[in-house]
């Protein structure tokens, strides 16, 4: 296998030096390598600056970090649009805001796409390796390049997407928007779709391209400019900075995007998977998306399910109480049902097993994930502590080692607070149920299934017995072992 790479790398090479032998190789060289006295001696020793390689890039192409040599293409008749892939969405993915600027006074079209077109690339191959003669040529090579040719679909990129994915380049986003470039594309998404899924805070953007930027141009050839490596900040914008521009076009922010998530919902899913020292830059937006307007009741439902997510849950999951009021002052209901697959979405709060079902508002959410802080807020803001869940469900008291899976019906936040053990919480519900019919809650054990410890799956958990068709709260208390609250509940009538 790595024999076969190892022709297929010298295949390519060999077929780009044969297409570019002399000056014209000689200025790619030089525009990769930030070399303006050579690029000069190529144009001068004939290269043709509009000279297309294999893959149909140009020498332009290849400069969109220097901005000395892209000016001494253009000056020398340098197509401003390039090959497939234009230097200006180069320069936009690279935070080189001086080429950017140098191309679109030249007349570059901000709505030109990427196209990579592999048929190109392997046309040249198959056509190489013909020329060696029916002898020599290795057909069963040939056979290979040609299938891979016949099902090699070219790959467009949006202009903006291009750097929407990996920067924060907010001065060349607002000089491509003054220029026309369009963010609602012909396959109906939009860029506000493909930024909400990949922003990040300026911090993170500089950290990533000081760990990355300059070995991974390089691993291509590339030589980069010393800024690289410490971005500075006039190049470097906020994630909210990236969001106000692309705001200010008018995109429809609460369109759903191809999995059925709305750009608040994408952004809030985004922060729950993120790494988190990453989760900030997201939560900033989430932010700036509510106070613009974002539809805060808007539902997502995934695409091809039934899962259905809001944001005031999702919100609670990350567990930042200023986004949870933020959502409640903007008019959140407290009361939308989360359902999924596993409630807390794209996580698991406790175990491997995790919760799944129907019927999880926020502040059941609150209390499972051991947010008191929400669970109290939510409490005191009217949420509605009758709601249960549907599904199934992990049962972890303080009792140790009593965890197993169950399936419920109308388990609602008294019977997640008893097993968390959580005596002011409980108490507080109990007050709030005061005078309240709760729905008849019952529970079974589902098979042994996942009853063992995610660490050491040869520990297995005891579960409870359950002999009744139905629980009051304090019968479950008494249940999983926690008498003094289950006393206290039965004080309480409930």
């Amino acid at each position: 296998m790595k024999s076969k790479k190892y022709v297929f790398l010298v295949t390519l090479v060999s077929i780009s030096l044969l297409s570019f032998a002399g000056p014209n190789e000689d200025l790619v060289n030089a525009c990769k390598q930030g070399d303006l006295a050579a690029a000069k001696a190529a144009i001068e020793a004939g290269a043709d600056v509009n000279a297309k390689d294999a893959g149909g890039s140009m020498a332009i192409d290849n400069a969109f970090l220097w901005p000395e040599i892209t000016q001494l293409l253009l000056d020398n008749g340098a197509d401003p649009n390039g090959g497939n892939y234009p230097p200006l969405l180069q320069a936009c993915a690279g935070y080189s805001t001086d080429v950017v600027k140098l191309l679109l006074d030249a007349g570059a079209d901000p709505n030109k796409p990427g196209i990579s077109a592999p048929t190109d690339m392997y046309r040249n191959l198959i056509d190489a390796e013909k020329a060696k003669g029916k002898k020599k040529a290795n057909k069963a090579l040939i056979k290979a390049w040609e299938d891979a040719m016949a099902n090699a679909k070219p790959t467009v990129t949006y202009p903006a997407n291009a750097f929407l994915i990996g920067t924060n380049h907010v001065p060349a986003l607002k000089m491509m928007l003054e220029k026309g470039m369009k963010i609602e594309y012909e396959d109906g998404t939009n860029a506000l779709q493909t930024f909400v899924t990949y922003c990040n805070s300026r911090e993170m953007r500089k950290e990533e391209w000081t760990k990355n930027g300059a070995a991974g141009y390089a691993r291509f050839g590339y030589t980069s400019p010393t800024w690289i490596s410490n971005l500075p900040d006039e190049r470097n914008g906020t994630a909210t900075e990236m969001l106000d521009l692309l705001l200010s076009t008018g995109v429809d922010f609460n369109k759903v995007n191809a999995n059925g998530f709305t750009p608040l919902c994408e952004t809030l899913k985004g922060t729950i998977l993120a790494v988190e020292n990453t989760k900030q830059g997201k939560i900033n937006v989430a932010t700036m998306l509510i106070e613009k307007g974002a539809d805060v009741n808007a539902s997502s439902t995934m695409t091809n399910s039934n899962w259905t997510y809001y944001p005031l849950c999702l919100a609670t999951e990350i567990g930042d109480i200023s986004l949870v009021k933020l959502l409640v002052d903007k008019g959140a209901d407290l009361n939308k049902t989360v359902r999924a697959s596993t409630v807390t979405l794209f996580s698991s709060y406790a175990s491997v097993m995790g919760e799944g079902g129907d019927g999880y508002t926020a502040v059941t959410i609150a209390i499972i994930k051991d947010l008191d802080d929400i669970a109290n807020y939510l409490i005191d803001q009217g949420a509605d502590l009758t709601i249960g869940v549907h599904g199934f469900a992990t049962l972890e008291s303080g009792k140790k080692g009593l965890r197993c899976l169950t399936i419920v019906q109308n388990k609602s936040p008294i019977y997640w607070a008893v097993e968390r053990g959580d005596g002011p919480l409980i108490k507080k519900i109990a007050t709030h149920l005061s005078g309240k019919r709760l729905p008849a809650f019952s529970a079974r054990q589902m098979a042994d299934v996942g009853n063992a410890d995610a660490n050491d799956m040869t520990v297995r958990y005891t579960c409870v017995k359950f002999s009744k068709s139905t629980y009051s709260p304090s019968d479950y208390a008494y249940l999983i072992g926690d008498k003094e609250v289950a006393n206290y509940l039965a004080g309480m009538k409930l």
